[in-house]
């Protein structure tokens, strides 16, 4: 029991201390990216039921610095019921090409569309995203290195005031920041599907049950090429507000990634690939299995004949903590910050816990609703 004491801490411990020291202390010089060349591009955004905030999404797109003769947008509708085609169309006439394509999932949607698209530099992102005016500009500057296949933006919170939101908010500081830290080592295999570019010639058809902000990086580096987060390259997001959509969130994507990132086992070889496969375990594969770690933590200390305080007390003030903050969020109320922190990382961990046992179980998604409670961006929206 000791042994699995001292197994299950080391593991907690390198997956959220020690592997973001480390890749901090490793970053290199970091690049300053020129605009100077110009690419065809395409926007690409598959939506489904978006009608409410499409409009909106696709004046954003068309508003980008970026010369307009250069930027295509492309609306990709994923068997939509409401009028996310006709509302897509009307909001940027002569811009915008949107089709309607078969209920599928938004994979086999993005299939479909990609068949249709020879620009040079496809951008994706979500409809209910929103990107600031310079983003496309800032996320196409570094593939003037021939070596960059693709780039990923900066993810902030539209509306961080509601409680869980603001908590998500400050979990993306710290992504977008450990992002950061392994694309200045050369080490980034991730990427934030609401804001990313990639070389068209790279893509590789995405399997219906996987995601593209996992396997389009994936297979970006499987062919040679550098993943690198564009810090200025911003867009904002609107997060789960309630706990069964947070737990959903993460569950949906735990489950999706793992499987995406057990298809392509050989960026899990250190031998082969050992940057990738350190960033893949640590930053990813280990994060999910975190309750799994901390229940062999918290079982074990208390097995040992005599507990050792030192591992129990953090676990106990954790757990009583995490109460606090639930205590205040069933009532609706902004809790003490470190005790509204400790509440959202219990949340996340029971939708990482749940997405492992679906995958284990075999169980794939396909298609699934949006679980975010959406708020349209103001018009005209800069960020």
């Amino acid at each position: 029991m000791e042994l699995i004491s001292i197994v299950a801490g080391v593991l907690l411990v390198l997956t959220w201390v020690a592997y973001p020291l480390l890749v901090s202390g490793l970053r290199g010089p970091r690049r300053a990216w020129t605009s100077e060349s110009r690419w065809r591009a395409t926007a690409l955004v598959a939506a489904w039921d978006a009608g409410s905030v499409i409009g909106q999404r696709v004046r954003n797109l068309a508003e980008q610095s970026y010369p307009p003769e250069l930027l295509r947008i492309y609306i990709a509708s994923d068997g939509s019921t409401d009028a996310t085609v006709s509302e897509a169309l009307k909001a940027a006439p002569g811009r915008v090409t949107a089709k309607q394509f078969p209920r599928g999932g938004k994979s086999t949607t993005q299939n479909a569309a990609m068949a249709e698209i020879s620009d040079e530099i496809i951008v994706l992102s979500d409809a209910d995203a929103d990107f600031a005016p310079d983003c496309v500009e800032q996320l196409l500057a570094p593939f003037s290195d021939p070596k960059v296949g693709c780039v990923t933006g900066t993810i902030i919170a539209r509306d961080a005031t509601r409680p869980l939101s603001k908590d998500q908010s400050l979990y993306w500081r710290f992504e977008n920041w450990l992002r950061l830290c392994e694309s200045d080592s050369g080490i980034l295999i991730t990427a934030a599907g609401a804001c990313m570019a990639f070389r068209r010639e790279l893509f590789k058809n995405l399997a219906p049950a996987r995601g593209d902000d996992c396997m389009i990086p994936l297979d970006v580096a499987l062919q040679g090429y550098r993943i690198v987060h564009a810090p200025r390259a911003i867009a904002s997001d609107t997060f789960p507000s309630t706990l069964r959509g947070e737990v959903r969130a993460r569950m949906r994507m735990t489950t999706r990634n793992l499987a995406g990132f057990l298809d392509r086992p050989a960026l899990l070889n250190p031998f082969r690939y050992p940057g990738y496969a350190l960033s893949l375990w640590l930053h990813k594969i280990f994060r999910w299995m975190t309750p799994f770690f901390a229940i062999a933590l918290w079982l074990s200390s208390m097995a040992v004949p005599k507990p050792h305080l030192f591992l129990l007390m953090p676990q106990l003030a954790f757990v009583l903590l995490a109460m606090l903050g639930g205590l205040f969020a069933m009532r609706g109320r902004a809790a003490p910050r470190i005790a509204a922190v400790a509440f959202s990382f219990f949340v996340a961990n029971v939708g990482f816990a749940l997405g492992v046992v679906q995958w284990l179980a075999g169980k794939e998604i396909t298609t699934y609703t949006n679980d975010r409670n959406t708020v349209p961006p103001a018009a005209g929206s800069a960020l």
